[in-house]
């Protein structure tokens, strides 16, 4: 009620007058703020829970010995503990091959060993060693053994990003015989580039003096006009995926679809810069 003297001393009243009434505490002042928080949250949560689970992982890889390593590689003499579990999950094409499998698998014996720890520690952690870039070549030699897309790229793109004079006639002989037509274009148009720099190197002399045919590749490498490499598929219109950051841990299937279907040689190429 509202009461009030007037200017000639009556008093009047309004009891039509309520007092404001209170916002129920269950209606937020702020609904989209407080679904906003939970979401972070949650995020927060996911994102834990994700550096919980890859420290575990990385722990159990550390420690195979102690955590039941339940299968072998093997590389000369040297032995190489794992999880059959964790490479069944990452490998699943060797699903059915390696369910029933027991004792030692042997490798080539030109595997370095430090290249296959490397592979390894990928398939428990999905992230890369520290030192990728000293071993990204023997590292691609391991994964395209086992046929591991993921690895090969992000070995290619390592490779790539570091040509030299020093090293190019190295990676372009193991592109080459491991077949990869991408990274051979990429290292044949570097060398091409730099044929003056690069033929002062020991490696471009080494090269060449172990194989006669080695300066045959190398000739057609600096003669022939190169050619980028062309999709055998169409490719869709929507716009291009972000570029692939190698040095992220985490690896988009998609960006891997669209890296090799954009570097993918068509047959003349192919014979044109691999001459057998």
């Amino acid at each position: 009620m509202y009461m009030a003297w007037t200017s000639t001393g009556t008093l009047v009243g309004n009891q039509s007058a309520q007092p404001a009434q209170p916002t129920p505490a269950s209606a937020p002042a702020y609904p989209m703020l407080s679904q906003t928080i939970n979401e972070s949250f949650e995020t927060q949560l996911v994102e834990c829970a994700r550096n919980t689970l890859l420290d575990d992982m990385n722990n159990l890889f550390l420690n195979r010995d102690k955590y039941g390593a339940d299968f072998k590689f093997k590389i000369g003499q040297r032995v190489f503990k794992c999880h059959k579990a964790v490479l069944m999950a990452r490998l699943k094409q060797y699903c059915s091959t390696w369910s029933d499998k027991v004792g030692i698998i042997t490798l080539p014996k030109y595997f370095q060993p430090e290249a296959l720890e490397g592979f390894l520690f990928y398939m428990y952690t999905a992230k890369v060693p520290e030192n990728f870039s000293e071993i990204s070549l023997p590292m691609l030699t391991v994964s395209n053994y086992f046929g591991y897309d993921e690895v090969i790229v992000r070995c290619e793109l390592d490779l790539i990003q570091n040509l030299t004079p020093e090293n190019s006639v190295t990676v372009l002989d193991v592109a080459r015989r491991e077949k990869r037509d991408h990274l051979y274009f990429r290292v044949a148009k570097f060398i091409k580039d730099n044929i003056d720099s690069v033929r002062k190197t020991d490696t471009y002399n080494a090269f060449v003096d172990a194989d006669p045919q080695n300066s045959r590749v190398l000739l057609d490498i600096i003669t022939q006009t190169l050619k980028r490499p062309s999709s055998s598929t169409s490719m869709p219109t929507s716009p291009s995926p972000p570029p692939y950051d190698p040095i992220s841990a985490t690896f988009d299937p998609s960006v891997r679809a669209h890296f090799e279907a954009s570097h993918r040689f068509s047959t003349s190429d192919s014979e044109c810069l691999m001459p057998m």
